[in-house]
């Protein structure tokens, strides 16, 4: 009986073990600054976890809201294999700057300019 009982615990060992190597890991989140030319935009981005994407997505959130409403997006995004970025337009969340739909327009061109010269 208790040959038994230490084969079952064994077998509950190996499994609980297989299932934590196994399962998907968690996407890496670091927060970044993107500059363009007068703009800053406080900004999460999100790697696969392997640290190796196989292309570039960014995600941008609406009115009344902020990066933090896009990080389930982000992080299904970057479980897939994508970096992501995402950041707060001018007068939201982090970003102190005053809001305009032009500013969050032309912030939002100047970070993905900054991005394609990375």
């Amino acid at each position: 009986m208790i040959r038994r009982e230490a084969l079952l615990a064994s077998a509950g060992a190996i499994l609980i073990f297989g299932a934590i190597a196994l399962a998907p890991r968690e996407p890496r989140v670091k927060q970044v600054t993107l500059r363009g030319k007068d703009c800053a935009m406080p900004t999460s981005l999100i790697e696969p976890e392997d640290g190796k994407p196989l292309g570039t997505a960014m995600v941008l959130h609406g009115l009344c809201s902020n990066k933090k409403m896009m990080m389930p997006l982000a992080e299904a995004l970057a479980r897939s294999g994508l970096q992501v970025y995402a950041p707060d337009l001018p007068g939201h969340g982090q970003n102190m700057e005053p809001y305009s739909a032009q500013r969050a327009e032309q912030c939002t061109a100047q970070a993905l300019e900054a991005l394609e010269r990375e």
